[in-house]
């Protein structure tokens, strides 16, 4: 049998211009969406104009920008949100998909530095073993919420 969890927002819409006004949410929902942009879709925004993008998606990612730093664990994060690395290894001979950054963008000569991601060091719950980091011996919050 498999669980659903549903996300809950309320939504203040102008029905004259039918656009969101207002918009409020749980943690659980801004997460799920956030974590949208560590799919490629967030590389994705940042490669084409916002005048060809459909929906909202863009303005996901310009929340994201104007959002204080206190409401990421680390300044970092932040960062890593708005320019997401794209690894998937069944798409390119060397691992990594074949999509420009700023640095390779700008020149025709682009080098790939490798970077280290570590799991949850906390053994004692299962799930946060999923959990990915740069940060070697971090532990995941919700491992340190339970």
């Amino acid at each position: 049998m498999t669980s659903t969890t549903k996300l809950g927002m309320k939504l203040l819409v102008d029905t004259r211009t039918n656009k969101v006004l207002f918009a409020e949410a749980g943690k659980d929902v801004v997460d799920f969406l956030f974590g949208l942009l560590a799919l490629p879709v967030g590389t994705i925004i940042k490669l084409i104009t916002e005048e060809s993008m459909v929906g909202s998606v863009a303005n996901i990612r310009q929340s994201l920008e104007s959002l204080d730093g206190t409401f990421f664990l680390s300044d970092q994060a932040k960062v890593d949100l708005l320019n997401p690395e794209v690894s998937v290894p069944s798409l390119s001979e060397n691992g990594v998909l074949l999509l420009p950054t700023s640095a390779s963008s700008s020149s025709s000569s682009s080098t790939h530095t490798s970077k280290k991601y570590y799991r949850c060091s906390y053994n004692y719950n299962s799930s946060c073993y999923d959990y990915v980091t740069r940060v070697s011996g971090l532990i995941a919050l919700d491992a340190r919420i339970t």
